[in-house]
């Protein structure tokens, strides 16, 4: 009985700590909207900082429900909890896939961009050298 005295004691820290660090996220995420200003993504991110506002909303009901023992809606939060969570999730994980697949895009331009400069700067390189080498012969 003691060990669940003290796991007992122990959730409306934890759900408090849960709220400082999502506070911390939400002010992350803005961050983050300030970046983007009007990029395609905008939107989704958006999405991700409303949602982190309602589980910010969430830690303190439920901090609220434990400290006075409403244990009925807390069943019904948790629940509310766990399918936000995994949309908030798949979300999350599709932003960083679009995210990951526009880097490795930019990359990938970039890398041909390089190896076109490169190519053209050998060219004209040699060009030059053919042209000193004409110069020099005249």
């Amino acid at each position: 009985m003691k060990a669940y005295s003290v796991l007992f004691n122990l959730i409306p820290i934890l759900i408090m700590m849960g709220a400082v660090i999502m506070g911390l996220s939400i002010v992350k995420t803005n961050n983050i909207l300030k970046l983007l200003k009007f990029n395609e993504a905008i939107k989704s991110w958006k999405t991700l900082f409303y949602l982190m506002i309602f589980f910010l909303f969430g830690y303190l009901v439920a901090f609220y429900l434990f400290i006075y023992k409403i244990i009925d809606l807390i069943a019904v939060l948790t629940g509310l909890v766990f399918f936000l969570g995994s949309c908030f999730v798949l979300l999350s994980v599709n932003i960083y896939n679009q995210t990951l697949e526009k880097i490795i895009k930019i990359q990938e331009e970039y890398r041909e961009a390089k190896e076109t400069v490169e190519k053209t700067l050998g060219e004209l390189k040699r060009t030059q050298g053919r042209l000193i080498h004409n110069e020099k012969t005249i």
